[in-house]
């Protein structure tokens, strides 16, 4: 008769205790498969076992969309009947102060693989964010090498979890809608989350293809910009601002928090609040004249952090709105400022002037020089008429051409 290996005259007790320390779902899969002893102990305690594991790495908090996001992805690619029923009891019912998911290997691997790359984006576009303006400025301290010497903070625990709730929503609509455009599904579940919690997919929406094509301008661009624009149809309808309307009607303008049994940080509600200080409830979500503070994730971040950024007090706040880029200045101007300058550029470029020009200043034109002697500066053509023409070409001064003598 062989004898048992050490493991195996483990009490019981022990081979649970071991499995719980595996770090992910994959190791649980095969410290499982390495001995009969702990194959039996996973199996007497699959779910408790998995789940304990799992719990590691998605946050309570998180887990809701996290639950949703793998069902979601289950469902068949074009059935609307599946996904109206889906929306209607994993979405729309707002469930989640009730127990904690049971998880089984079959699913937690799946949902643990999914997990890694929301948690890599989250981490990737918080601290992308975070070190660009405002949270960053331009004159940021350099040592005497000219090494740029700033300390880019990191997100929080709180900041990480907002990033990974609105990846998960993002990858739920990505289920649901990139194919079949649901109208009805999305009226249901919309109206359940707060408005501030919109704007965050919002902005997850606009920084995803921002990042991915940096010349597309935001708020213009993502497969849920037409969908997120609509959610204010079902706002109540009034002339008057956010900021003053009574009590009862503001709550249900920008809507109830999903996690109300969860202490959470009054920051993102408090900046959206703050925004949209002038705005009627109709124009809350994706709106594109706020692109300048979407483009810095404003309604992810903490109190504290929009405190020290000054993004709590309205006269710093329009200053964090402004376009730091300056390519993106430029997509800032209206239509009839970029034709004047298009001309006006032009025409220097046709006189042989270059270098750096400003509607304010020209004195940066560079001008080719005709003679060592002569001026450095070409006159510009400023003539509008056949006049102004005429008066230009009398004052042009042809040099004299030599003419040749013709042979005897």
């Amino acid at each position: 008769m062989a004898e048992s290996s050490a493991i195996e005259s483990l009490p019981i007790e022990l081979h649970y205790y071991i499995l719980r320390l595996s770090p992910d779902p994959p190791s649980l899969r095969s410290l499982a498969l390495s001995c009969r002893a702990f194959y039996d102990a996973f199996a007497a305690s699959e779910k408790a076992t998995t789940t304990a594991v799992l719990s590691r790495h998605i946050h309570p908090q998180v887990q809701h969309e996290a639950v949703a996001a793998l069902a979601a992805s289950r469902l068949p690619a074009e059935d609307s009947l599946a996904h109206s029923t889906f929306v209607a009891e994993k979405l729309a019912t707002k469930d989640t102060s009730s127990s904690k998911p049971e998880w089984t290997l079959a699913d937690a691997l799946p949902a643990y693989r999914l997990y890694t790359h929301i948690n890599y984006f989250a981490q990737a576009l918080s601290r992308q964010l975070l070190s660009r303006p405002p949270f960053q400025t331009a004159d940021s301290k350099q040592d005497d090498d000219g090494a740029d010497n700033r300390t880019v903070s990191t997100p929080s625990t709180a900041e990480l979890h907002r990033f990974e709730r609105s990846l998960y929503r993002f990858e739920i609509c990505c289920s649901l809608y990139r194919l079949l455009l649901l109208d009805d599904s999305w009226d249901s579940w919309s109206p359940k989350l707060p408005k501030f919690e919109l704007e965050q997919l919002s902005c997850l929406n606009h920084l995803l293809a921002h990042f991915i094509a940096p010349g597309e301008p935001f708020g213009t661009s993502g497969f849920l910009y037409d969908l997120l624009e609509g959610t204010d149809d079902t706002a109540p309808i009034t002339d008057s601002p956010i900021s003053e309307l009574p009590t009862d009607e503001k709550a249900l303008a920008l809507g109830i928090p999903t996690y109300p049994d969860i202490p959470g940080d009054p920051g993102p509600s408090r900046i959206f609040e703050l925004v949209h200080h002038d705005s009627q409830a109709s124009e809350l979500v994706a709106q594109f004249k706020f692109r300048g503070y979407q483009r810095w994730g404003y309604v992810f971040w903490d109190e504290a952090r929009l405190e020290k950024l000054g993004a709590l007090a309205q006269d710093e706040l329009v200053k964090l709105a402004a376009p730091t880029n300056p390519l993106e200045a430029y997509r800032e101007l209206n239509n009839s400022q970029l034709k004047a300058s298009r001309e006006r550029r032009s025409e220097i470029w046709r006189q042989g002037g270059s270098g750096w020009w400003s509607q304010d200043d020209e004195s940066k034109v560079v001008w080719p020089e005709k003679k060592k002697s002569a001026q450095k500066k070409r006159p510009l053509i400023t003539a509008r008429s056949v006049q102004g023409a005429k008066d230009f070409l009398r004052g042009l001064k042809i040099p004299d051409v030599p003419v040749e003598k013709s042979g005897g």
